[in-house]
């Protein structure tokens, strides 16, 4: 039998009413009573809150970390990852990336070449650039999907070095004569960083561990590196 925590953590993970969220429709839905309700609500202070008129509200860049509290107690993830979007999840990554100093863009077009691509996450961080392909997977991928996400997204950031210029006129990207350009694969779950073809796949629990230790990974990641001659000349 689920414990109160669990139960309530379901609830809030599955909820789509547009009505508001509410200690009271919680008791109700779950005949629970409203102060076990209330106690459960309190030790998950640090992802929702419960203002004056009783309403639960859960903050945007918080879902992904109740959903991932959510599988670590027990939910299944298709069960967790309902109340989830694509933005909340993108919304996760950029949180991580502000914490770790990186400017961000996302949905860059590059239309180089007769070919048009789009890079869904951008982080810039003095010479090094993150080009994220952020995967909201309910399910992990076989390998071979994974694969193919890979080289694509190598695809992707060889056509971005070969056109910074591009990633200038968002105001990210500083004023440097020398930058690394790295893909990254950033999935909804997993427990540790792993490999294919030489791109880091990063489960998003561990991307700020990632991010602070980069230089450790940094020697065996597929890279672009970009020099520029005359750097007035090309930002002009």
């Amino acid at each position: 039998m689920f414990s109160s925590m669990n139960q309530i953590l379901k609830y809030l993970l599955s909820y789509s009413s547009r009505e508001p969220l509410t200690v009271d429709n919680i008791a109700l839905h779950l005949n629970m009573h409203k102060d076990i309700v209330l106690k459960t609500l309190n030790k998950l202070s640090n992802y929702c809150q419960v203002d004056e008129l009783g309403r639960v509200v859960i903050a945007d860049d918080k879902k992904v970390e109740l959903v991932l509290l959510g599988v670590k107690n027990g939910l299944p993830m298709d069960q967790a990852s309902i109340l989830l979007t694509w933005h909340d999840f993108e919304t996760f990554i950029m949180r991580v990336l502000d914490y770790n100093d990186f400017l961000t863009v996302t949905n860059l077009r590059i239309n180089m070449r007769g070919k048009r691509r789009e890079i869904d996450i951008i982080g810039c961080r003095n010479e090094l650039i993150l080009c994220i392909d952020a995967k909201h997977w309910m399910k992990t991928p076989t390998r071979s999907v994974l694969t193919k996400m890979v080289e694509a997204q190598k695809e992707r950031v060889t056509l971005l070095s070969e056109n910074l210029r591009l990633l200038y006129s968002t105001h990210i990207l500083p004023r440097r004569d020398h930058f690394i350009l790295i893909p990254l694969v950033v999935t909804l779950f997993g427990r540790q960083v792993t490999f294919i073809n030489n791109v880091p796949i990063i489960p998003c629990i561990t991307l700020n561990n990632f991010l602070l230790n980069y230089d450790f990974y940094l020697e065996n990641i597929w890279k672009k590196e970009v020099v520029i001659d005359n750097l007035l000349q090309y930002f002009k």
